[in-house]
């Protein structure tokens, strides 16, 4: 399950890198992605339907519109996979 409060984006290549629970995340102009995660990373999808009152925009994300959401609500999670 995924707690009340979490980060959840629809792009996979940002939550891949934010598997690896980065203190610090910076995309490119090109839309590279770096980060300073060191944790072993596991992608996992939102396992349910979810609403607009389930998510909201996080409030101070530093990432561009409709990337980074937080969760109002515990979701239920399907593993994908480890992150390389």
């Amino acid at each position: 399950m995924l707690r009340v409060g979490s980060t959840i984006t629809r792009r996979r290549r940002l939550a891949e890198a934010f598997s690896h629970r980065p203190s610090r995340l910076s995309m490119g102009a090109d839309g590279h992605i770096r980060h300073n995660g060191t944790a072993a990373g596991w992608l996992h999808v939102v396992d349910e339907p979810l609403s607009a009152e389930d998510i909201y925009p996080h409030p101070q994300t530093t990432l561009g519109p409709d990337e980074e959401w937080l969760t109002r609500r515990e979701l239920r999670l399907r593993l994908i996979g480890p992150v390389p």
